[in-house]
Protein backbone atom coordinates (compact mmCIF):
# COMPACT_ATOMS: atom_id res chain seq x y z
CA UNK A 1 0.00 0.00 0.00
CA UNK A 2 1.70 3.25 -0.69
CA UNK A 3 2.42 6.10 1.52
CA UNK A 4 0.31 8.66 -0.83
CA UNK A 5 -2.97 6.48 0.06
CA UNK A 6 -2.62 7.38 4.25
CA UNK A 7 -2.35 10.41 6.08
CA UNK A 8 1.09 9.45 6.97
CA UNK A 9 3.05 11.68 4.66
CA UNK A 10 4.26 14.45 6.77
CA UNK A 11 6.52 16.80 4.73
CA UNK A 12 3.99 16.96 1.62
CA UNK A 13 5.56 20.46 -0.15
CA UNK A 14 2.82 22.10 -1.83
CA UNK A 15 2.54 25.00 -4.29
CA UNK A 16 2.73 28.39 -2.81
CA UNK A 17 1.81 30.46 -5.10
CA UNK A 18 -1.05 28.74 -6.21
CA UNK A 19 -2.42 28.44 -2.70
CA UNK A 20 -2.31 31.99 -2.18
CA UNK A 21 -4.14 32.50 -5.51
CA UNK A 22 -6.60 30.64 -4.37
CA UNK A 23 -7.04 32.72 -1.06
CA UNK A 24 -8.03 35.55 -3.20
CA UNK A 25 -10.52 33.70 -5.02
CA UNK A 26 -14.41 33.89 -4.07
CA UNK A 27 -16.22 31.17 -1.79
CA UNK A 28 -18.55 30.08 -4.15
CA UNK A 29 -15.70 29.52 -7.24
CA UNK A 30 -13.50 27.79 -5.43
CA UNK A 31 -16.55 25.43 -3.84
CA UNK A 32 -17.19 24.94 -7.72
CA UNK A 33 -14.05 23.73 -7.89
CA UNK A 34 -14.50 20.86 -5.47
CA UNK A 35 -13.11 19.58 -2.39
CA UNK A 36 -9.54 19.50 -3.51
CA UNK A 37 -9.52 23.12 -4.09
CA UNK A 38 -11.34 23.65 -0.49
CA UNK A 39 -8.32 21.53 0.76
CA UNK A 40 -5.67 23.40 -1.19
CA UNK A 41 -7.15 26.79 0.29
CA UNK A 42 -7.21 25.22 3.91
CA UNK A 43 -3.57 24.41 3.51
CA UNK A 44 -2.73 28.10 2.79
CA UNK A 45 -4.64 29.41 5.61
CA UNK A 46 -2.56 27.13 8.08
CA UNK A 47 0.71 28.30 5.94
CA UNK A 48 -0.19 31.89 6.30
CA UNK A 49 -0.99 31.19 10.57
CA UNK A 50 -4.75 32.10 9.73
CA UNK A 51 -5.02 28.89 11.42
CA UNK A 52 -2.97 28.09 13.90
CA UNK A 53 -1.18 24.48 14.58
CA UNK A 54 -1.90 22.83 17.04
CA UNK A 55 -5.55 24.62 16.85
CA UNK A 56 -9.12 22.92 16.12
CA UNK A 57 -10.30 24.11 12.78
CA UNK A 58 -13.85 25.75 12.34
CA UNK A 59 -16.33 22.86 12.85
CA UNK A 60 -18.18 21.57 9.63
CA UNK A 61 -21.41 23.93 9.80
CA UNK A 62 -18.76 26.91 9.69
CA UNK A 63 -16.70 25.62 6.91
CA UNK A 64 -19.90 24.73 5.04
CA UNK A 65 -20.48 28.81 5.60
CA UNK A 66 -17.13 29.91 4.37
CA UNK A 67 -16.88 28.15 1.47
CA UNK A 68 -20.19 27.86 0.33
CA UNK A 69 -20.22 24.13 -0.11
CA UNK A 70 -22.21 20.81 0.94
CA UNK A 71 -21.08 18.45 4.42
CA UNK A 72 -19.91 15.92 2.31
CA UNK A 73 -17.61 18.29 -0.09
CA UNK A 74 -16.65 19.79 3.57
CA UNK A 75 -15.74 16.13 4.66
CA UNK A 76 -13.91 14.77 1.76
CA UNK A 77 -11.64 18.42 2.03
CA UNK A 78 -10.82 17.96 5.25
CA UNK A 79 -10.17 14.06 4.72
CA UNK A 80 -8.08 15.11 2.28
CA UNK A 81 -6.00 17.71 4.62
CA UNK A 82 -5.49 14.69 7.01
CA UNK A 83 -4.30 12.10 4.59
CA UNK A 84 -1.73 14.70 3.57
CA UNK A 85 -0.75 15.62 7.25
CA UNK A 86 -1.78 18.92 7.34
CA UNK A 87 -4.46 17.47 10.40
CA UNK A 88 -5.10 15.13 12.70
CA UNK A 89 -8.90 13.93 13.27
CA UNK A 90 -9.71 13.76 16.64
CA UNK A 91 -13.20 11.79 17.00
CA UNK A 92 -16.02 13.14 18.43
CA UNK A 93 -14.16 16.49 18.90
CA UNK A 94 -12.84 18.11 15.72
CA UNK A 95 -9.80 18.75 13.07
CA UNK A 96 -6.79 20.10 14.56
CA UNK A 97 -4.43 22.27 12.07
CA UNK A 98 -1.25 20.38 11.73
CA UNK A 99 1.59 22.70 9.65
CA UNK A 100 4.21 19.76 8.85
CA UNK A 101 6.85 22.37 9.93
CA UNK A 102 5.54 24.38 13.11
CA UNK A 103 4.58 21.52 15.31
CA UNK A 104 5.72 22.40 18.78
CA UNK A 105 7.92 19.60 19.94
CA UNK A 106 6.75 20.78 23.31
CA UNK A 107 2.95 19.78 22.68
CA UNK A 108 4.23 16.64 20.62
CA UNK A 109 5.51 15.45 23.24
CA UNK A 110 2.28 15.34 25.17
CA UNK A 111 1.22 13.43 22.57
CA UNK A 112 0.17 10.00 22.57
CA UNK A 113 -0.98 8.05 19.29
CA UNK A 114 -3.76 5.68 19.70
CA UNK A 115 -3.51 3.94 16.49
CA UNK A 116 -6.79 2.05 15.24
CA UNK A 117 -8.92 1.71 12.22
CA UNK A 118 -11.96 2.46 13.99
CA UNK A 119 -12.73 -1.36 15.07
CA UNK A 120 -15.25 -2.10 17.66
CA UNK A 121 -12.34 -0.56 20.06
CA UNK A 122 -13.25 2.87 18.78
CA UNK A 123 -16.87 3.51 21.04
CA UNK A 124 -16.76 1.09 23.51
CA UNK A 125 -13.45 2.69 25.82
CA UNK A 126 -11.99 6.04 23.49
CA UNK A 127 -13.79 8.12 25.66
CA UNK A 128 -12.91 6.31 28.74
CA UNK A 129 -8.92 6.05 26.87
CA UNK A 130 -8.70 10.23 26.02
CA UNK A 131 -9.98 11.06 29.45
CA UNK A 132 -7.59 8.74 31.33
CA UNK A 133 -4.53 10.31 28.96
CA UNK A 134 -5.71 13.85 29.82
CA UNK A 135 -5.38 12.96 33.72
CA UNK A 136 -2.16 11.89 33.26
CA UNK A 137 -1.26 15.36 31.51
CA UNK A 138 -1.39 13.95 27.91
CA UNK A 139 -3.46 14.69 24.51
CA UNK A 140 -4.93 11.49 23.04
CA UNK A 141 -4.54 11.58 19.08
CA UNK A 142 -6.68 9.12 17.27
CA UNK A 143 -4.71 8.09 14.18
CA UNK A 144 -4.62 5.33 11.21
CA UNK A 145 -8.78 5.58 10.75
CA UNK A 146 -8.55 3.47 7.93
CA UNK A 147 -7.58 -0.52 6.87
CA UNK A 148 -5.60 0.82 3.98
CA UNK A 149 -3.18 2.40 6.29
CA UNK A 150 -0.22 0.10 7.75
CA UNK A 151 0.47 -0.26 11.43
CA UNK A 152 3.69 0.73 10.73
CA UNK A 153 3.31 3.63 8.64
CA UNK A 154 1.01 5.05 11.12
CA UNK A 155 3.73 4.50 14.36
CA UNK A 156 6.12 6.35 12.05
CA UNK A 157 3.98 9.46 11.90
CA UNK A 158 3.92 9.61 15.56
CA UNK A 159 7.70 9.16 15.84
CA UNK A 160 8.11 11.70 13.02
CA UNK A 161 6.04 14.29 14.61
CA UNK A 162 7.19 13.80 18.11
CA UNK A 163 4.79 11.81 20.17
CA UNK A 164 5.66 10.68 23.52
CA UNK A 165 4.44 7.37 22.99
CA UNK A 166 1.57 4.96 20.88
CA UNK A 167 -1.37 2.42 22.22
CA UNK A 168 -1.54 -0.01 19.10
CA UNK A 169 -5.03 -2.08 18.91
CA UNK A 170 -3.63 -3.89 16.21
CA UNK A 171 -6.20 -4.22 12.95
CA UNK A 172 -3.90 -6.13 11.14
CA UNK A 173 -2.79 -9.82 11.28
CA UNK A 174 0.81 -9.60 10.23
CA UNK A 175 2.23 -5.79 10.55
CA UNK A 176 5.70 -5.65 9.87
CA UNK A 177 7.18 -5.93 13.81
CA UNK A 178 10.51 -5.10 12.44
CA UNK A 179 10.06 -1.93 11.98
CA UNK A 180 8.04 -1.29 14.22
CA UNK A 181 10.35 -1.89 17.07
CA UNK A 182 12.95 0.11 15.42
CA UNK A 183 10.37 3.33 15.56
CA UNK A 184 10.15 2.30 18.93
CA UNK A 185 13.04 3.08 19.99
CA UNK A 186 12.27 6.97 19.51
CA UNK A 187 8.26 6.23 20.03
CA UNK A 188 7.40 3.77 22.51
CA UNK A 189 4.39 1.85 22.44
CA UNK A 190 1.96 -0.10 24.09
CA UNK A 191 -0.11 -2.93 22.62
CA UNK A 192 -3.96 -3.09 23.16
CA UNK A 193 -6.15 -6.46 23.70
CA UNK A 194 -3.72 -8.56 21.58
CA UNK A 195 -0.14 -9.01 21.17
CA UNK A 196 1.53 -7.73 17.69
CA UNK A 197 3.10 -11.40 17.08
CA UNK A 198 6.91 -10.34 16.39
CA UNK A 199 7.05 -6.97 18.29
CA UNK A 200 8.53 -7.09 22.48
CA UNK A 201 6.06 -4.69 24.13
CA UNK A 202 3.94 -4.67 27.16
CA UNK A 203 0.56 -5.71 26.46
CA UNK A 204 -2.77 -4.67 28.08
CA UNK A 205 -5.55 -7.36 28.01
CA UNK A 206 -8.05 -9.27 29.59
CA UNK A 207 -7.70 -12.80 30.42
CA UNK A 208 -9.92 -14.17 27.39
CA UNK A 209 -9.30 -18.06 28.74
CA UNK A 210 -10.93 -17.43 31.83
CA UNK A 211 -13.99 -15.34 30.12
CA UNK A 212 -14.43 -18.29 27.50
CA UNK A 213 -14.05 -20.97 30.46
CA UNK A 214 -16.94 -18.66 32.65
CA UNK A 215 -19.60 -18.80 30.18
CA UNK A 216 -19.57 -21.90 29.39
CA UNK A 217 -19.74 -23.36 32.87
CA UNK A 218 -22.78 -21.13 33.09
CA UNK A 219 -24.21 -22.73 30.28
CA UNK A 220 -22.95 -26.16 32.20
CA UNK A 221 -24.90 -24.90 35.51
CA UNK A 222 -28.11 -24.34 33.94
CA UNK A 223 -28.03 -28.38 33.01
CA UNK A 224 -26.75 -27.86 29.01
CA UNK A 225 -24.88 -31.25 27.97
CA UNK A 226 -24.28 -30.29 24.24
CA UNK A 227 -22.65 -26.74 24.19
CA UNK A 228 -21.97 -25.54 20.56
CA UNK A 229 -19.21 -22.72 19.75
CA UNK A 230 -19.86 -20.14 17.76
CA UNK A 231 -19.01 -16.13 16.47
CA UNK A 232 -16.04 -15.30 14.65
CA UNK A 233 -12.72 -17.58 13.99
CA UNK A 234 -9.46 -16.26 13.07
CA UNK A 235 -5.75 -16.12 13.78
CA UNK A 236 -5.50 -13.76 17.13
CA UNK A 237 -4.14 -15.62 20.28
CA UNK A 238 -6.95 -13.88 22.30
CA UNK A 239 -9.61 -15.88 19.98
CA UNK A 240 -7.97 -18.75 20.64
CA UNK A 241 -7.91 -18.15 24.47
CA UNK A 242 -11.53 -18.06 24.53
CA UNK A 243 -12.08 -21.50 22.37
CA UNK A 244 -9.70 -23.23 24.88
CA UNK A 245 -11.66 -21.97 27.91
CA UNK A 246 -14.92 -23.31 26.31
CA UNK A 247 -13.14 -26.70 25.76
CA UNK A 248 -11.53 -26.54 29.38
CA UNK A 249 -14.94 -25.91 30.50
CA UNK A 250 -16.39 -28.97 29.53
CA UNK A 251 -13.60 -31.40 30.02
CA UNK A 252 -13.87 -30.38 33.63
CA UNK A 253 -17.32 -31.47 33.64
CA UNK A 254 -17.10 -34.30 32.13
CA UNK A 255 -18.41 -33.60 28.95
CA UNK A 256 -17.12 -34.26 25.68
CA UNK A 257 -16.64 -31.46 22.76
CA UNK A 258 -17.69 -32.49 19.27
CA UNK A 259 -16.37 -30.83 15.91
CA UNK A 260 -20.05 -31.17 14.38
CA UNK A 261 -20.85 -28.40 17.13
CA UNK A 262 -18.14 -25.91 15.99
CA UNK A 263 -20.74 -23.47 13.71
CA UNK A 264 -18.48 -20.56 13.90
CA UNK A 265 -20.12 -17.76 11.53
CA UNK A 266 -17.53 -14.82 10.86
CA UNK A 267 -13.90 -15.03 9.71
CA UNK A 268 -11.80 -12.09 8.46
CA UNK A 269 -12.72 -10.35 5.65
CA UNK A 270 -16.39 -11.12 5.14
CA UNK A 271 -19.16 -8.53 5.67
CA UNK A 272 -21.82 -10.29 7.29
CA UNK A 273 -21.81 -13.53 9.51
CA UNK A 274 -23.05 -16.77 7.53
CA UNK A 275 -26.05 -18.21 8.92
CA UNK A 276 -27.42 -21.30 6.46
CA UNK A 277 -24.93 -23.66 7.97
CA UNK A 278 -25.83 -23.11 11.97
CA UNK A 279 -29.60 -23.27 11.08
CA UNK A 280 -28.92 -26.61 9.52
CA UNK A 281 -26.68 -27.50 13.17
CA UNK A 282 -29.42 -26.63 15.33
CA UNK A 283 -32.49 -28.38 13.62
CA UNK A 284 -30.50 -32.02 13.48
CA UNK A 285 -31.37 -34.49 15.22
CA UNK A 286 -28.49 -34.35 17.53
CA UNK A 287 -28.98 -30.61 17.93
CA UNK A 288 -26.48 -29.03 20.62
CA UNK A 289 -29.08 -27.66 23.68
CA UNK A 290 -26.36 -24.63 24.43
CA UNK A 291 -23.74 -22.66 22.76
CA UNK A 292 -21.26 -20.40 23.23
CA UNK A 293 -20.98 -17.61 21.22
CA UNK A 294 -16.66 -15.80 21.26
CA UNK A 295 -17.81 -12.53 20.69
CA UNK A 296 -21.33 -11.05 22.07
CA UNK A 297 -21.95 -8.50 18.18
CA UNK A 298 -22.55 -12.28 16.78
CA UNK A 299 -25.25 -13.68 19.26
CA UNK A 300 -27.69 -12.03 17.02
CA UNK A 301 -26.90 -13.98 14.01
CA UNK A 302 -27.39 -17.35 16.23
CA UNK A 303 -30.56 -16.16 17.06
CA UNK A 304 -31.65 -16.08 14.05
CA UNK A 305 -30.35 -19.16 13.16
CA UNK A 306 -32.26 -20.90 15.84
CA UNK A 307 -35.20 -19.36 15.24
CA UNK A 308 -34.91 -20.48 11.44
CA UNK A 309 -34.27 -23.83 12.55
CA UNK A 310 -37.26 -23.75 15.04
CA UNK A 311 -35.48 -23.64 18.35
CA UNK A 312 -36.94 -21.82 21.17
CA UNK A 313 -34.35 -19.35 22.65
CA UNK A 314 -33.09 -20.09 25.48
CA UNK A 315 -35.95 -22.97 26.11
CA UNK A 316 -34.04 -25.21 23.28
CA UNK A 317 -31.08 -23.62 23.32
CA UNK A 318 -29.11 -21.26 25.92
CA UNK A 319 -27.37 -18.82 24.61
CA UNK A 320 -23.82 -17.10 26.16
CA UNK A 321 -21.39 -15.02 25.24
CA UNK A 322 -17.49 -13.43 25.80
CA UNK A 323 -18.91 -9.37 25.98
CA UNK A 324 -21.41 -7.42 27.27
CA UNK A 325 -21.58 -4.73 24.29
CA UNK A 326 -24.68 -5.32 22.10
CA UNK A 327 -28.12 -5.42 23.91
CA UNK A 328 -29.86 -8.79 22.53
CA UNK A 329 -33.47 -9.50 24.19
CA UNK A 330 -35.19 -12.71 23.10
CA UNK A 331 -38.82 -11.44 24.49
CA UNK A 332 -37.79 -10.49 28.38
CA UNK A 333 -34.57 -12.35 28.16
CA UNK A 334 -32.01 -10.51 28.47
CA UNK A 335 -28.15 -11.93 27.01
CA UNK A 336 -25.89 -13.86 29.67
CA UNK A 337 -22.17 -12.44 28.98
CA UNK A 338 -19.33 -11.89 30.18
CA UNK A 339 -18.68 -8.04 30.38
CA UNK A 340 -15.22 -6.72 29.74
CA UNK A 341 -14.33 -3.87 31.92
CA UNK A 342 -13.80 -1.17 29.44
CA UNK A 343 -13.38 1.18 32.07
CA UNK A 344 -10.45 -0.17 33.67
CA UNK A 345 -9.14 -1.47 30.65
CA UNK A 346 -8.35 2.53 29.19
CA UNK A 347 -7.30 3.32 32.94
CA UNK A 348 -4.78 0.45 32.75
CA UNK A 349 -3.61 1.31 29.04
CA UNK A 350 -2.20 4.56 30.51
CA UNK A 351 -0.77 3.45 33.38
CA UNK A 352 1.04 1.05 31.73
CA UNK A 353 2.25 3.44 28.99
CA UNK A 354 3.04 6.52 30.90
CA UNK A 355 5.12 3.70 33.70
CA UNK A 356 6.95 2.31 30.46
CA UNK A 357 8.06 6.22 29.20
CA UNK A 358 9.12 6.78 32.97
CA UNK A 359 11.33 3.45 32.21
CA UNK A 360 9.16 2.16 35.53
CA UNK A 361 7.56 -1.00 33.13
CA UNK A 362 9.15 -3.75 30.79
CA UNK A 363 8.75 -4.44 28.00
CA UNK A 364 7.40 -8.54 28.56
CA UNK A 365 4.80 -6.62 30.97
CA UNK A 366 1.43 -7.65 30.91
CA UNK A 367 -1.44 -6.09 32.60
CA UNK A 368 -4.67 -8.11 32.86
CA UNK A 369 -8.13 -5.83 33.48
CA UNK A 370 -11.05 -7.27 35.26
CA UNK A 371 -14.02 -9.01 33.37
CA UNK A 372 -17.09 -9.84 35.11
CA UNK A 373 -20.19 -12.78 34.45
CA UNK A 374 -23.14 -11.06 34.12
CA UNK A 375 -26.24 -13.69 34.01
CA UNK A 376 -29.16 -12.59 32.45
CA UNK A 377 -32.27 -14.60 30.68
CA UNK A 378 -30.76 -16.19 27.31
CA UNK A 379 -28.28 -18.46 29.32
CA UNK A 380 -31.58 -20.31 30.96
CA UNK A 381 -30.92 -19.31 34.21
CA UNK A 382 -33.99 -18.27 36.49
CA UNK A 383 -35.24 -15.16 36.85
CA UNK A 384 -33.89 -15.68 40.82
CA UNK A 385 -30.17 -15.85 39.58
CA UNK A 386 -30.22 -13.26 37.37
CA UNK A 387 -27.18 -10.88 38.31
CA UNK A 388 -29.22 -7.96 40.64
CA UNK A 389 -29.52 -4.76 39.51
CA UNK A 390 -28.44 -5.09 36.13
CA UNK A 391 -30.54 -5.21 32.98
CA UNK A 392 -28.32 -3.01 30.34
CA UNK A 393 -24.97 -3.90 28.62
CA UNK A 394 -21.90 -2.14 30.17
CA UNK A 395 -21.64 -0.19 27.22
CA UNK A 396 -24.68 1.27 26.64
CA UNK A 397 -23.94 3.54 29.39
CA UNK A 398 -22.85 6.71 27.63
CA UNK A 399 -22.37 4.71 24.63
CA UNK A 400 -24.48 4.32 21.75
CA UNK A 401 -25.11 0.34 20.46
CA UNK A 402 -26.75 -1.91 18.45
CA UNK A 403 -30.37 -2.91 19.90
CA UNK A 404 -31.63 -6.48 18.90
CA UNK A 405 -35.66 -7.00 20.27
CA UNK A 406 -36.89 -10.51 19.04
CA UNK A 407 -39.89 -12.38 19.67
CA UNK A 408 -40.12 -15.61 21.79
CA UNK A 409 -41.70 -17.22 19.00
CA UNK A 410 -39.41 -19.50 16.62
CA UNK A 411 -39.28 -17.74 13.20
CA UNK A 412 -40.31 -14.46 14.04
CA UNK A 413 -38.03 -11.74 14.74
CA UNK A 414 -37.47 -7.83 14.66
CA UNK A 415 -35.08 -6.16 12.77
CA UNK A 416 -32.14 -4.56 14.96
CA UNK A 417 -32.52 -0.79 14.95
CA UNK A 418 -29.19 -0.36 13.53
CA UNK A 419 -27.29 -2.89 10.87
CA UNK A 420 -24.86 -5.08 12.38
CA UNK A 421 -21.26 -3.38 13.11
CA UNK A 422 -18.46 -5.00 11.72
CA UNK A 423 -15.75 -6.45 13.87
CA UNK A 424 -12.35 -4.19 13.37
CA UNK A 425 -9.95 -6.96 13.04
CA UNK A 426 -11.17 -7.82 9.65
CA UNK A 427 -8.26 -8.18 7.94
CA UNK A 428 -6.35 -10.17 10.46
CA UNK A 429 -6.33 -13.06 8.13
CA UNK A 430 -3.80 -11.31 6.18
Amino acid sequence: MTNELSLLNSRVRYNKTRERRAVNEPASRIARNGFLSIADEMRARIDRGDWESGRYLPTERELQQLFEASRSTIRRSLSALVETGWAVAVPSKGVIARHPERMAPAVSMRQLAFIDAGSNALPLFYPYLSENARRAGFHLVHMANRLEVPVEEAVRVARDEGFAGAMIWSYRGFPDADKIGELARECPVVALDHPIRGLRCPLITYNYYQAGYDATRQLILQGRRRIAVSGMLDMLTTTHDRFSGYLSALFDHGLQPNVEDFIFNFTSGMLSPATRHVAIRLAAIDRPDGVLVLQDEFVPAVVQAAQRAQRAVPEDLAIASVGDDVEVFVGECGLTGVRLRWDLFAERSVFVLAGYLAGQVDANHVEIAPHQLVVRGLCGAPASSWTPGDTAPSALRGVSQTHYQFSPAPGATTQPETPPRRRGNQDHAQ
